[in-house]
Order: structure tokens, then C-alpha cells, then sequence
């Protein structure tokens, strides 16, 4: 799509005709939704609208009752900001959060839009095709250099304040107090050791066991560390497990066929079957999966032991060779050498060749939080990678068959990644080219010499509106597998978290060169030259060409809106899944795990949501003063979205991990990306229409405005986020003392111990066709619910069970504050201790006062 595109009429068609279809089409989701939920209801099911239900109905709120569509967005309404963080978790919260802060800031653009800037533009004195239809109540019709663009420059700097105001407050009053409660104690339900857990890279070969990489921490933490665990390669290992899943679920599903047809011949498996099952004899399944299991459980137990016993053989070695580890200035300003004689030359003991071998990951457990965070947030060593250390993420989000590889490799592997990316990125014009194509009906049908239709009927409307939209979500989710699986096998990253943090970033960044690429036409690559020459025309030209791509992102945000709501509300992909399941496995056929996974709650994979909602504030931002109409369909998306996703993240969705909110900051840097970016267009777009007077007021107010906001941002609230003080930590440690245990727990007391080395962990024998009656098969977790406080305040310790001191006493855990007492950030930054009948106010200017006298925590950059 062209400037060119610009000088042409843009009728309303494609936008009714959108609107219309999509608002139909979400209408029949929605009444699937309501029927369905209600005959599932009756049968006493949960699938697929009330799956939390299965697995943490202790953290969900009871089941929708409701029928009409204002009562499921009043109930979702009405669950308060506590209540919908303790069911969500702060991950799912602030993604929430971020569809408010949508739909407040597109609200604004509304009222701005519709009250003072469309009379403004609809009275425009300017003429031509591009004028016309559509067009009449956008800045088209501003004649050059017009006084009245003054109230487009005043409007969207207005506009861009108004959005930085409402980005700081959500940093300041929602995440910060969450986001600190939440370093403190972690997540509900998780194992004491994931607070006190710290993750090591670049562990060097000579401190590659348990003993000496103890050795080596005790030195700098005298007394502090609890559990070392060196990660070992176990390749041979985990492929002998691998293979062993896959023997068990297919006697699984050989039994379920017999039970499920006991007058068919019994299924037939393969026997020395070559790759893609070619070659091999026929025989019977059940006996020959018994078989294979048998035998890999006497393979796999055999592997276990030669690797559980090489790594004891190594830590008596090392206890044997030397009590002391070399090295060098483990204390600041002193640069005497602290050696100890564990060198690699003690390591060199005959070895089996086939033994699982150390790698240069380990995880430690600290006794202290204090200990943890000094560990984190300080230098280990002047060397160069080595002993890189990070919190560790939560067990069982970690992908424990990628934790053996080597850092420096990710490293290469992710800079070849993205050179690959960035060449794709760079001809993504085929797949935008279709998109565009589409988008302009009859230039594309001249082109091939078929007779243009009537633009202004409904048929032409819908090909070109709703069409083109489909597809580009079409070709995205394509790109996002892509990037998923190469999160995941080519970099090998290391936990859930990270892979959708990586496909986040790049689906994102598709995303911005969509715009570029929809809006200008051509391929990147075809710009690149004169982007060398001139840099500051990237902006010129996105001005340029915005008009004529404007009812194409009007109608995505309409289909957005009004179509992928029903889809999301109703489930439909579930249940054509289950019906194309039903087809292929009848119920009776399917095997226990089968149902069980379809009770599983799902997870929302923000990677591929938040990009979406991303291009969505950056076309607010973009369109809001040149197109004020789309802000008021920006508002409808964003508010339909809030109380759908708000409603799906209380009864559908749980997350299997949790990052304590970080995809927050990746979503406040984008919005502010787009912030940026729309104020660079609009400097722009006003210079295009020679008026220099806005422009450079636009310039000075918004832009320099948003840096000045962006700078007191990034040091009065995101600072000190991500992780917590030592002061903090130290007056947790006193409160409530060490973390229990005295470090000699066995490899299968572990928390962070590689999944295929503890036997405990095995499924050595295939799940029953069917379980008993009155055995559950819900997995429901147990424990007490934590409730934050409220929008402001956080109670940051607990009263909690007993935990081990230092001196080996049990001690009551008192929580650092009283039931009634929590920390306070008033709108000036200041911190009140809130107590029973009294507020007292402390001076914020150097410390943050919180505790049960005076405790100050260093805040320079809070």
C-alpha cells in the first residue's frame, strides 16, 4: 500500500461491511458461549469455561452462574484488584492492568477526538478525492499550513501527557508495591527454596562438583549456602526417558483400543522399525510395549546409577584432595590470593567415557535471602564469564532438557537467530504484499486486467476489509511457532519464561515492520538505501502514507473488537479440536492422560498476545490526532478485551509459570516505543503540511515531554524492581528467620536436581485405562491463600510457619508487620506506616522508612 494510495476516495464500505460481519459473527460466538456454558453446567462439567475449577479451585472465584453478556462483564468488574491478584498472579494481573490502561487512554482520545477535534476537521476548507467519504472528518481536509492544525498539536501533546500521567500512576500504585511483595515471598505455592535459589553460569571445569563449588561458596558466604547441585549432561539419560514416555503412552492407547473395541484384532506395533516407522516385523502392541518398558526402566535405572555414582566419586575426591578452592580478591580492596589447591589436575581421575559428565550450570540455595541477594547483585570474581550468578527461575518452569547447555553457545546461537530474523523481516513484503493487495481491491484487480467492482458495495466491503485482516493473523501465528520452536531448540533457553520473552521481543518487532510495511508498500530492504541517505525520512514517509492505510487498521481494530472476542469467549477452537479428536479417537478409544489434558487449564502465551495489544496502542497513539474516529474504536477494543480476558484469567486460564510481573516492563517499554514513535510521525505528519508552529511545539511538549517523564519513571519507581535491597532482605532473614534444613538432603529432596536423576520422579508403568471410582483425578493444590493489600500497599512479611535459625532454634515466624500495619507510597513518593489508629509520615527524600521502628532501605532510585 502506496502514498499514492492517499489521493484516492476511501468510501465506508469495508468499514460497515467489517463491522456488520464481525459484529454477527461475534454475536453467534457469544450465544455458543451462552448455551454451551449452560449445558455443561448441567451435565456438571468445568470443560471448557471453568477449567481452573480442575486444578486451583482454591485461588478461583466460583463458577459464572450468569447468562447475558452484562452480567459476565459486571461480575468480572466487580472482583477487586486483591481478590484478582491473589486467583490471577501478578503475571496475568498486569496484563490485565495493561487493557485498562488501553481503555482509559483511548477514552481520553475519544472525548478529545470526537468533541473538539472532528467538528474541527469536518469543517476543513481543503478538496480532492482524499478528501472525501472517509476522509471528510480526518486531517486530510486541513488545508496546508492551516491555523486550525494548532488544534491537532494541542490535542495530541494533550493527549501524550495524559498517557505518560496513567503509565506512571500503573508503575507507581500497582506494580512497584506488587512486584516488591512478590521478590519478598514469591509466589503462593511454591517451594521455600525458589525465594533462597540462585542459578550459576560459566561455572569453570575445576569447580564442577557439588563439594567444591561448595568449598568455593562457603569461602564468600561463610555459613549461608545450604544446597550446591552442578548440573550434569545427561543427553543419554533423558533420551532413554523420552523413549520410555512414548512406549507408555502407546500401550496406553493399545489398551484403550482394547477396551474400547473388544471385538477388533488387537493393535499391531512395529518391531526394529527403521525411521518414520519404515521397515520392521509386525506383532502385537501390548506385549512388545511391555517389553520395550521393561527394558528401559532396567536401561534407565542402570544410567541413573552410573551418573549419580560418578558424581559421589567426584565429591569424595575432591573432600579427599583438598578442604580449600583457589582463588583470587573474594574481598573488595584485597587482592592476596586465597588459594586452595583445587585445581583441574584433581579432577583427572579415571573416568567411565559413557558417564553422564558435569556442565558449567549449577543452582545454589542460600540459608538467608540476604546472602542470595548479595550474591546476585554482586561480582563474584573479577573474571570474566565466570560465575555468573542470577535468581533462579521456579522449578518447574525451568526446560531441564535445555539447562545443560553451555551459555557461550546460546550467546552465538542467539546472535545467528537474529541475523536470521532480521533478513526475514527485511523481505516480509511477500506475505504484507498479499495483505495490501487485498486491502486495495481493484488496483490489485486493474492490475491483472479484471473489471474493478463497485467500491461502494458490501461484497467489495468485505473482501477488502475483513479478508486481508484474517489473513495477516494468519501469517503471524505461523511466525510465532517459528519463533517458538527456535526459542526452544535452536537457542536452547532455558525455562518457559525466557522462551516467551524471546518470541514476545521478536513477534513484536514483526509487528512494528508490519506497520512500515502495510502502510508504505515494497519490502524493507527496497528502503534501505534511502534510509542510509536520509535516516530521518523513515518518518517522512510513514506521515506521508498514513491516510491511505487508515480503514485497514480501522478494520482490524473492528474485527479485533467485536470478532475475536466471541472466538476467545466461546472457546471455538476447543471445541473443534474436540470434535475433530472425537472423529479420529471416540472417547472410549482416548486413554486416561488423554482426558486428563484436556482438563488442564491452559496458559496464556503472552508472546503472542501482547504484541497484538501492542500494535494496537501504537496505532492509537499514531491515528489519534490525524484519525480521531479510530480512538473510538480503540476504546470498544480495549474495554470488550478487559472484561474478557479479566473474566478468562479468573475461570479459564492459569499460568504454568510465573515471572512475578516482569512481562509488565517488556509491555511498558513497547507502550513506550509506540508512544515515541507516534510522536515522531506526528512531528512528521505536521511538517508535511508546512506547519511549523505545531510541529516544533509538538516537538517541545510531547516529545521532550515523554523523555523528561520516561527519565523520573526509570528513576523515582523501575529502579529497584528487580531485586530486593539487602537491608530489605536482612530484616526479612531476622524476622523470620533461616530456611529450614542443614543442606545435606539427598538428590531427591532437591528442588533444583534434574528431573531424570531422581527415581521418585519416574512413570515406570502406564496410567489404567480408567481410574477408580472415587479416586480424584483432579490434581487440586493445597495451602493458604496470601491476600495483598490494596492498591497502594503491601504487607511485606507475614506472619508465616516456624523457620530454622542460625542457632538451630525453631522460632515463630511474627511477621514483620501487624495484621493492620503495611507500607504506604503516597502520591508524592513518600512512604506512610500505616498502624491501627494512627498514620506517621516520614521524609522520602534519601530512604524508605517501613518496619517495626525505623528501618530504611537505600531508595536513591525508587
Amino acid at each position: 500500500m502506496s502514498s499514492s494510495s492517499s489521493k484516492t476516495v476511501v468510501p465506508w464500505s469495508s468499514v460497515w461491511a467489517t463491522l456488520v460481519t464481525s459484529s454477527v459473527i461475534g454475536f453467534a460466538l457469544h450465544c455458543v458461549f451462552t448455551v454451551m456454558r449452560r449445558y455443561q453446567k448441567s451435565h456438571g462439567h468445568h470443560m471448557p469455561y471453568e477449567t481452573r475449577q480442575h486444578r486451583v479451585a482454591h485461588r478461583s472465584p466460583p463458577p459464572y452462574e450468569g447468562n447475558a453478556w452484562w452480567g459476565l462483564a459486571l461480575a468480572a468488574y466487580r472482583i477487586d484488584n486483591d481478590e484478582a491478584l491473589r486467583c490471577m498472579g501478578l503475571d496475568m494481573y498486569m496484563f490485565c492492568r495493561m487493557l485498562r490502561l488501553g481503555f482509559r487512554v483511548a477514552v481520553f482520545g475519544s472525548i478529545v477526538g470526537v468533541i473538539f477535534l472532528i467538528p474541527i476537521y469536518a469543517t476543513g476548507t481543503r478538496t480532492g478525492p482524499d478528501t472525501e467519504e472517509f476522509n471528510s472528518i480526518t486531517a486530510a481536509t486541513i488545508e496546508q499550513a492551516g491555523n486550525r492544525l494548532w488544534a491537532s498539536a494541542i490535542a495530541f501533546s494533550a493527549f501524550c501527557a495524559y498517557t505518560m500521567h496513567l503509565l506512571y500512576s500503573e508503575w507507581k500504585n500497582e506494580y512497584a508495591p506488587r512486584r516488591l511483595h512478590y521478590l519478598v515471598h514469591g509466589m503462593e505455592g511454591t517451594d521455600d527454596d525458589y525465594r533462597y535459589a540462585a542459578i550459576i553460569e560459566n561455572v569453570p571445569s575445576h569447580l564442577q562438583s557439588n563439594h567444591r563449588l561448595r568449598a568455593y561458596m562457603e569461602r564468600l558466604f561463610p555459613g549461608d549456602i545450604r544446597q550446591v547441585y552442578v548440573v550434569q549432561d545427561t543427553k543419554v539419560l533423558d533420551a532413554l526417558v523420552k523413549e520410555r514416555q512414548t512406549a507408555i503412552e502407546e500401550l496406553e492407547k493399545a489398551t484403550a483400543h482394547i477396551h474400547a473395541k473388544p471385538n477388533k484384532p488387537a493393535p499391531k506395533a512395529k518391531q526394529g522399525a527403521k525411521m518414520c516407522g519404515l521397515g520392521g516385523t509386525k506383532v502385537e502392541a501390548v506385549p512388545f510395549y511391555e517389553g520395550e518398558i521393561e527394558r528401559l526402566n532396567r536401561e534407565i535405572d542402570e544410567e541413573r546409577a552410573k551418573a549419580i555414582a560418578l558424581a559421589d566419586k567426584n565429591n569424595e575426591l575432591a573432600a579427599q584432595g583438598s578442604s580449600r578452592v583457589s582463588f583470587k580478591g573474594s574481598q573488595r580492596g584485597n587482592n592476596e590470593s586465597k588459594s586452595v589447591d583445587l585445581t583441574d589436575q584433581d579432577s583427572q581421575t579415571e573416568q567411565d567415557d559413557s558417564a553422564p559428565l558435569p556442565v558449567s550450570t549449577a543452582f545454589v540455595t542460600f540459608r538467608s535471602m540476604r546472602a542470595k541477594q548479595e550474591a546476585v547483585q554482586c561480582e563474584l570474581s573479577e573474571k570474566v564469564n565466570f560465575l555468573d550468578c542470577d535468581n533462579a527461575p521456579v522449578p518447574k518452569d525451568i526446560h531441564w532438557e535445555n539447562i545443560p547447555f553451555p551459555v557461550k553457545k546460546q550467546g552465538l546461537y542467539r546472535t545467528l537467530a537474529a541475523g536470521m530474523w532480521i533478513v526475514l523481516a527485511l523481505f516480509w513484503s511477500f506475505p504484507m504484499a498479499v495483505v495490501s493487495g487485498l486491502s486495495n481491491l481493484n488496483s490489485l484487480l486493474q492490475t491483472i486486467g479484471i473489471p474493478p467492482l463497485d467500491p461502494n458495495s458490501f461484497y467489495y466491503g468485505l473482501i477488502s476489509g475483513l479478508l486481508p485482516v484474517i489473513l495477516l493473523q494468519v501469517f503471524m501465528a505461523l511466525l510465532y511457532k517459528a519463533l517458538e520452536m527456535c526459542a526452544l531448540k535452536f537457542i536452547h533457553e532455558k525455562s518457559m519464561a525466557q522462551v516467551d520473552a524471546y518470541a514476545l521481543f521478536w513477534y513484536q518487532i514483526f509487528q512494528f515492520a508490519n506497520l512500515w510495511l502495510i502502510i508504505i508498500g515494497g519490502s524493507a530492504f527496497n528502503q534501505l538505501n534511502a534510509l542510509f541517505e536520509n535516516p530521518s525520512s523513515i518518518a517522512t514517509l510513514l506521515a506521508a502514507a498514513l491516510p491511505g492505510a487508515t480503514t485497514f487498521f480501522v478494520n482490524l481494530v473492528i474485527t479485533g473488537s467485536f470478532l475475536y472476542y466471541g472466538l476467545e469467549l466461546s472457546q471455538a477452537t476447543y471445541w473443534v479440536k474436540d470434535a475433530i479428536m472425537k472423529c479420529i479417537r471416540p472417547e472410549p478409544s482416548q486413554t486416561q492422560r488423554m482426558l486428563d489434558e484436556r482438563k488442564k487449564p491452559q496458559s496464556i502465551e503472552f508472546g503472542k498476545k501482547v504484541p497484538a495489544i501492542i500494535f494496537i496502542f501504537l496505532l492509537t497513539f499514531t491515528y489519534m490526532a490525524i484519525v480521531p474516529i479510530l480512538e473510538v474504536f480503540a476504546a470498544v477494543y480495549f474495554g470488550i478485551w478487559y472484561l474478557v480476558w479479566k473474566h478468562q484469567c479468573l475461570h479459564v486460564y492459569s499460568q504454568e509459570f510465573e515471572t512475578g510481573g516482569l512481562i509488565w516492563e517488556k509491555i511498558s517499554a513497547f507502550i513506550l516505543v509506540c508512544l515515541y514513535m507516534a510522536e515522531f510521525i506526528m512531528c512528521a505528519y505536521l511538517g508535511l503540511k508546512e506547519a511549523g508552529g505545531p510541529a516544533i511545539f509538538t516537538a517541545i511538549v510531547a516529545l521532550v515531554g515523554t523523555m523528561i517523564a520516561h527519565h523520573q519513571l526509570r528513576k523515582n519507581v523501575a529502579g529497584p524492581l528487580m531485586n530486593v535491597s539487602l537491608e530489605t532482605a536482612a530484616e526479612f532473614d531476622e524476622k523470620r528467620g533461616e530456611l529450614k534444613g542443614d543442606g545435606n538432603d539427598t538428590l531427591e529432596s532437591l528442588a533444583y536436581a534434574q528431573p531424570c536423576l531422581k527415581a521418585s520422579e519416574d512413570e515406570r508403568k502406564p496410567m489404567p485405562y480408567r481410574r477408580g471410582e472415587g479416586e480424584d483425578s483432579d490434581e487440586e493444590a493445597q495451602g493458604s491463600d496470601t491476600v495483598v493489600g490494596d492498591a497502594t500497599s503491601v504487607d511485606l512479611f507475614p506472619a508465616e510457619a516456624s523457620y530454622h535459625t542460625a542457632r538451630g532454634s525453631e522460632t515463630q515466624g511474627s511477621g514483620f508487620f501487624e495484621s493492620s500495619e503495611a507500607l504506604l507510597l503516597d502520591e508524592n513518593d513518600a512512604v506512610l506506616r500505616v498502624d491501627d489508629d494512627e498514620a506517621k509520615h516520614y521524609d522520602d527524600d534519601n530512604a524508605l522508612l517501613f518496619g517495626e521502628d525505623e528501618l530504611k532501605r537505600p531508595r536513591e532510585n525508587v
